[in-house]
């Protein structure tokens, strides 16, 4: 974000964000008060801005796309997939490229991040249409890159 008399540059959010913060932040910007609506976006600016640099913005941050399903809390990433069924569990302080799946050491972190996945999911509106497409996308290389056998997957869908 840039806003020079409010934000000093090159002032850097460490913890994670999201893409929906962005509604959140440009409304306060505007000075538009958005507290009647239910939006999960935080406004970023008094985290830029140093007010609140002691705090993170986001106790826990998901993403869905039809059955591909993320939740991120306390520097653990834990993705869910149907096709192909798949749990991947990642601790992102210790392994911040995601090389190493370690669900299968760590089964209750895993029922703890599943239970947040679906009391979010729970909470949600069903969407409002259905994926057009699932697409192959490779773990942790570019689609661009020829298929390797025996690489991991997952269908993605948009």
């Amino acid at each position: 974000m840039k806003w020079p008399d409010k934000i000093v540059a090159g002032s850097v959010i460490e913890a994670p964000v999201h893409h929906f913060d962005i509604f959140a932040s440009a409304a306060a910007a505007a000075g538009a008060d958005i507290t009647a609506l239910e939006i999960d976006g935080v406004n970023l600016i008094p985290y830029s801005s140093g007010e609140m640099d002691d705090q993170a913005p986001h106790e826990r941050l998901f993403w869905r796309s039809g059955h591909y399903q993320m939740v991120l809390a306390g520097g653990w990433k834990m993705q869910r997939a149907d096709r192909p069924d798949k749990v991947r569990l990642h601790h992102l302080l210790n392994d911040p490229t995601e090389q190493n799946n370690v669900a299968e050491e760590n089964p209750e972190r895993v029922a703890r991040m599943m239970a947040m996945l679906d009391e979010h999911n729970a909470a949600q509106a069903d969407p409002a249409w259905p994926s057009m497409l699932e697409a192959v996308i490779p773990i942790d290389r570019t689609s661009a890159e020829p298929y390797e056998p025996g690489e991991e997957y997952n269908y993605w869908p948009n």
